[in-house]
């Protein structure tokens, strides 16, 4: 049985995964600025690297949570270098409108 904060990290894990594939597998998404008014359309690379981002962390969350990652390894926080690099180059790959 987990305790209530590592269930607490569980669940956002387990959010972020769920988010990751509906972007993955939900078809094109278009995100809308503020300033200056810009939209971003993700389709096709940049569509799959916006889908990975969230799913990489919430699979790392939900590791760290049962325990069977450690923070420190190398392995985790490269892994996690690599979903904040998808997400910025998923903005850097999605044409602007």
């Amino acid at each position: 049985m987990l305790r209530p904060t590592l269930l607490i990290i569980y669940l956002f894990g387990a959010a972020l995964a769920a988010l990751g594939l509906v972007v993955l597998f939900g078809g094109g998404v278009a995100l809308p600025t503020r300033e200056p008014p810009r939209q971003f359309h993700f389709s096709g690379v940049s569509l799959w690297l916006l889908g990975l981002s969230p799913l990489i962390a919430g699979l790392v969350c939900m590791g760290l949570a049962r325990g069977r990652l450690s923070r420190e390894s190398p392995t985790t926080r490269w892994a996690l270098g690599a979903s904040m690099a998808a997400l910025g180059l998923a903005f850097l790959l999605a044409p602007k409108a």
